[in-house]
């Protein structure tokens, strides 16, 4: 009878299942050390939540628990943006204030007494520790060393960087999202390894957990499809590729579009199309390596290169048709302005003086090449307040102001007609405060709200806001772009006036293509002495007699 020999202990089986329970003790020791390195300030001082916009979270997460998260989606907030009030549930990304209502009612439901404040306050440290464990499986999934995933965890844990977003009271966006960021693409990994339709289905669902955590997803958004493109270009496209990216694509984008704050984003903006990009190429790819087993390889060769020019054929002409017509504008739209310097850099004067807003002084400066009134510097409020009034004020007061500033040509950013939210009249209330601040008498915010507390562009529009130089000029002979009695404003989302706006002091210089930016030149005083509104209103009269000039009567020739 031959005796059993008794293997090592760090090898054979039993050694592997003893490195196994290792890994495990090391991983936990990791997550304990990342967890206990930010509860500092718990420990030392208090359980409080740190910092300025973490209240907000906490203050709508506090809500959320109390009224429900059908009433939380709905929820107008009137403590804030007085007297406006803010759509809460429509502009903040949710997925923070519900991970921690989650935890709060599982606790409760496991009849564990805890205060929702204290969830808030140690969310962050709690994701830190499984971030490390998110970190050690992507790096596993990268790397065949057994050490590696350790290490990377380790260094995850104990990075500084991390840390200072994510120590206790640290309740914001950040304090779940970098754990769904590195989950997200050991997730990918995992499934464009396998193939496999479910590890894409999950990592669709974890990608839609980031949209609804932080903006920052489109790293994700970005890099998947940009791992993709390499590979194709490496020519190692394959099933699994195309199965793993089609699944996540499709799954992740219907899931990010249920944000509401997010809402069509995905199909509409720039920072998403590299993904739908691919997403075609993808197809296109699989098509061809369809056509290519069937088809032998001379005549593949032939019918390829006649695909490929008619594709790229197709794709540009479909791209200038577009854009020229309008349709792809609103991917683009920052674009459409610089046509706007182009303009004011060859048709105007070297010493030309160019008002507007200070956001636009460094780009006129650089792109035009002309003076201007203010700039990004801020540096004097006064002046920057001077602007202010003279865009909130009637033509009367903004005249004399442009003119004792040597103005030449008044520039403002109108999207009404493109969508572009970043306009100047979504910032004219800056302007007003800032002028309010300097000439509490004669700029007053209030005027430009309706008694009900509207900011409104619309017929509802106070008489003070539709007299505004800045009123004035971004709807100036908006209506022509319209039939009779249908112009709407994009931006805001209201039907505009059917009689627009009359200018006395100033007269339409350049328009864009896309009317992003509108120029107006200053005019001169009158040569005859008369008030701009007298010396407009007789030229307007002018005009209408020479468009109506009696013509005799019809006869009908009778052969």
């Amino acid at each position: 009878m031959v005796a059993k020999t008794q293997e090592p202990f760090f090898q054979g089986s039993t050694g592997k299942n003893s490195r196994g329970v290792l890994r495990i003790v090391i991983l936990c020791l990791i997550a304990g050390a990342a967890i206990a390195s930010r509860l500092f300030s718990v420990i030392r001082f208090e359980s409080i939540i740190h910092e300025f916009d973490p209240w907000f979270n906490f203050r709508a997460t506090k809500y959320l628990v109390s009224h429900g998260f059908y009433d939380f989606w709905d929820w107008f907030d009137d403590r804030t943006w007085h007297p406006l009030g803010r759509v809460t549930g429509g502009t903040l990304y949710p997925g923070l204030m519900v991970t921690s209502g989650v935890i709060y009612h599982a606790l409760r439901a496991l009849t564990i007494p805890v205060d929702i404040r204290n969830i808030c306050v140690l969310l962050a440290p709690g994701f830190s520790g499984l971030t490390a464990f998110a970190t050690y499986l992507f790096t596993n999934e990268m790397s065949t060393s057994p050490s590696a995933g350790l290490l990377a965890a380790i260094f995850m844990g104990i990075a500084p960087g991390y840390i200072s977003r994510s120590v206790a009271g640290s309740y914001d966006n950040e304090a779940i999202a970098i754990f769904l960021l590195v989950f997200t693409f050991y997730l990918w990994i995992k499934a464009i390894k396998l193939g496999s339709a479910f590890w894409g289905a999950l990592c669709a669902l974890f990608y839609g957990y980031m949209v609804s955590a932080w903006g920052g997803y489109v790293f994700i958004t970005n890099l998947i499809p940009l791992h993709v493109f390499v590979l194709v270009c490496m020519g190692r496209f394959s099933p699994r590729v195309y199965v793993s990216y089609c699944t996540w694509y499709a799954l992740g984008t219907l899931a990010s579009m249920q944000i509401p704050f997010v809402g069509f984003l995905p199909i509409r903006s720039s920072e998403h199309m590299s993904a739908l990009g691919v997403f075609g190429l993808l197809q296109l790819v699989g098509f061809v390596e369809f056509v290519r087993s069937g088809v032998p390889s001379k005549q593949f060769a032939t019918l390829l290169r006649g695909f490929v020019l008619a594709v790229f054929a197709i794709s540009f002409g479909g791209l200038v048709l577009l854009t020229v017509s309008g349709v792809i504008a609103p991917w683009t739209g920052r674009f459409y302005s610089l046509e706007a310097y182009q303009w004011l850099r060859q048709n105007t004067k070297e010493d030309a003086k160019i008002m507007s807003w200070w956001d636009y002084g460094y780009q006129i400066g650089g792109m035009a090449d002309r003076p201007t009134l203010v700039d990004n510097n801020t540096w004097n409020n006064t002046h920057i307040a001077t602007v202010g009034k003279a865009m909130s004020s009637r033509e009367e007061v903004s005249y004399p102001i442009m003119r004792q500033h040597e103005v030449d040509y008044v520039l403002v950013v109108f999207g009404g007609l493109l969508g572009y939210s970043g306009d100047d009249i979504n910032k004219f209330l800056w302007m007003v405060r800032i002028a309010e601040g300097i000439w509490p008498d004669e700029v007053k915010e209030r005027d430009f709200f309706t008694e009900r507390g509207e900011y409104r562009v619309d017929d509802g529009a106070t008489q003070t806001m539709k007299d505004s130089l800045m009123y004035k000029m971004s709807y100036y002979n908006y209506n022509s772009l319209f039939p009779p009695g249908q112009a709407q404003d994009r931006v805001r989302g209201v039907k505009m006036p059917e009689v627009g706006p009359v200018l006395n002091t100033v007269e339409e210089a350049f328009t864009s293509e896309n009317w992003i930016i509108r120029i107006y030149k200053v005019k001169d005083l009158d040569n005859v002495g008369r008030d701009h509104a007298s010396a407009a209103s007789f030229e307007r009269g002018n005009k209408k007699k020479k468009t109506t000039k009696k013509r005799g009567p019809k006869v009908l020739r009778v052969e």
